[in-house]
C-alpha cells in the first residue's frame, strides 16, 4: 500500500473529509483531489500537515497497517490453514493405507515361508 492508499484509507477510516485536508495544508479542494488521487506530487511540508490531522507523525503514516487489510489476510491464512491441514490428513491416511498393505503383504509372506 503506497503513501497515498494509506492517507485516503485513514481518512476515510476517520471520517475526515478533504475540505479539512484543503484547509489543513492551505490548498483548495481540487488540489487535494489531485494530491490524493497521484495526479499532483504530495509534498513533505503537506504530508507532515495531513499526518497532524490524523495525529500521527509522517513515520506513523508510512508504518500504518490497514486492519481491513489484516483481517482479510487473516481470514485467507486460517482458510489456508485449514486447507492444509485437511490435505495432511488426507495424505497421512493414505500413507498409512499403504503401510498396511506393506504390512499385509509381509505377513503373508512370512507365513508362507513357515
Amino acid at each position: 500500500m503506497d503513501i497515498l492508499q494509506k492517507i485516503n484509507s485513514i481518512r476515510t477510516q476517520k471520517g475526515i473529509s478533504q475540505e479539512i485536508i484543503a484547509e489543513a495544508i492551505n490548498r483548495d479542494i481540487s488540489a487535494v483531489s489531485n494530491i490524493l488521487s497521484g495526479k499532483r506530487e504530495l509534498r513533505v511540508s503537506e504530508l507532515a500537515k495531513i499526518a497532524n490531522v490524523f495525529n500521527m507523525s509522517i513515520i506513523d503514516l508510512f508504518l500504518w497497517e490497514d486492519p481491513q487489510e489484516k483481517e482479510q489476510v487473516n481470514y485467507v491464512s486460517e482458510e489456508s490453514s485449514i486447507y492444509i491441514k485437511k490435505e495432511n490428513d488426507r495424505i497421512l491416511r493414505n500413507y498409512i493405507k499403504l503401510l498396511e498393505e506393506k504390512v499385509d503383504a509381509l505377513e503373508k509372506e512370512l507365513s508362507q515361508c513357515k
